[in-house]
């Protein structure tokens, strides 16, 4: 489902790409991607992670008017339907959700809160930097100081689009700079992790690290016992 307004974002994706084009080689752009019931969810989850790790076909054309076109990465029908196609892929040389911790631990909080099967088409998912390596990685430091205004900018203006309940950082401290909240309204310390919570114009914010490597099964029950509390205040 593209997200709502998304044509307003257009002049501040055409600033970003004018920033960062000359800052690194073979870069792809990402757009949030939302599901196709999000919208209808009973509580909006807004997943996001620090950068995409490669994108789509499409994604790395420079060009604004290509990007935001009918058929451009910005107007994805199903924008979200590929995690699940992934998820059931037997092909080892392709990417599969199901052995990505990042997803794996957004299946066992979605279907939880969503309390929805089909946890990928109830929920969206972001990230922190908008330009990223095309072959995968996280963009330099470099690429990041280039583009963190911007890019703080449009999360703000997505964040309003989308209209989440719920958004979880898995961003490992990477999304400080990003948000304005200082004082935590609860704390959740698991091992050398830390979880905060903060609540803000009624939404809830959780900053938590990114799931890889660590214990999948301790990381869900902390973010939904953070979650489960905040209904009852």
């Amino acid at each position: 489902m593209p997200i709502p307004q998304a044509d307003k974002l257009k002049p501040l994706y055409r600033k970003l790409l004018e920033a960062t084009t000359s800052q690194a080689k073979d870069l792809c752009t990402f757009f949030p991607q939302a599901g196709k019931n999000y919208l209808q969810a009973p509580c909006r989850i807004l997943v996001v992670g620090k950068a995409v790790n490669g994108w789509c076909k499409g994604s790395t054309d420079s060009d604004i008017e290509t990007l935001f076109s009918p058929e451009g990465i910005v107007n994805r029908p199903d924008e979200m339907i590929w995690i699940n196609k992934l998820w059931q892929s037997t092909q080892s040389n392709k990417y599969n959700t199901r052995k990505s911790a990042f997803w794996r631990v957004i299946k066992g909080v979605s279907t939880q809160v969503c309390q929805k099967e089909d946890w990928w088409n109830w929920i969206a998912w972001n990230n922190l930097y908008k330009r990223a390596p095309s072959k995968g990685g996280n963009p330099s430091a470099k690429l990041r100081k280039g583009q963190l205004n911007l890019c703080k900018e449009i999360l703000e203006k997505e964040i309003k689009f989308l209209n989440p309940n719920i958004i979880i950082f898995f961003t490992s401290g990477w999304e400080n700079p990003f948000l304005a909240i200082e004082t935590p309204s609860q704390e959740i310390i698991w091992g050398k992790y830390r979880l905060k919570k903060f609540q803000y114009q009624n939404r809830i914010y959780i900053q938590t690290v990114h799931p890889q490597g660590k214990n999948e099964k301790e990381h869900i029950k902390h973010i939904l016992s953070l979650i489960t509390q905040s209904r009852k205040d």
